[in-house]
């Protein structure tokens, strides 16, 4: 059985149980309000032009890690000064073969310097891996790995039921 409450029947029980006390309640109204003012833009696993891993593959994960690390890096080489309400997360995303991460970029939609900086990433995302990156990557064995990834002849959630 489910019960559904709204957010002040919760804090209600919350207040009486002694979980919440009225200055908590407040100081988390305040936090939602913040956190509402957060906008995300995805940015994709790698720049633009480049092969990333893919989804259902055995050694997906590894590479999706490498991929948004190094990602996150060249941005932050090539878009420095990074505004205090702003900064790079990594997002998830569900798809039908499995769980796959972007790099995006979180701001304050109330801080113009933050809203133009965001933008101006996601606008001149770059084609390629610059020379630092490449080297990151190699030092990192991603592309030894992102071979075996196209090596296996297909995502092991293709086929969930083992058959050929």
């Amino acid at each position: 059985m489910k019960i559904k409450l709204s957010r002040i029947e919760w804090e209600k029980v919350g207040k009486r149980a002694g979980w919440l006390s009225s200055s908590s309640t407040q100081s988390f109204n305040r936090n939602a309000q913040m956190l509402s003012r957060f906008e995300t833009l995805e940015l994709g696993p790698t720049p633009a032009g480049e092969d990333c891993s893919q989804v259902g593959y055995s050694n997906n994960i590894e590479l999706n890690n490498i991929e948004i690390v190094t990602f996150k890096n060249q941005c932050m080489r090539l878009f420095p000064n990074i505004p205090n309400d702003a900064r790079y997360t990594k997002v998830r995303n569900e798809h039908e073969f499995g769980t796959y991460y972007e790099l995006g970029i979180k701001f304050n939609e109330e801080n113009e310097e933050a809203v133009n900086y965001a933008y101006n990433v996601e606008s001149h995302i770059p084609e390629s891996w610059d020379e630092t990156a490449k080297s990151e990557l190699t030092q990192k064995g991603y592309f030894k790995l992102l071979e075996q990834n196209k090596l296996e002849r297909s995502p092991k959630s293709i086929n969930p039921n083992g058959l050929t």
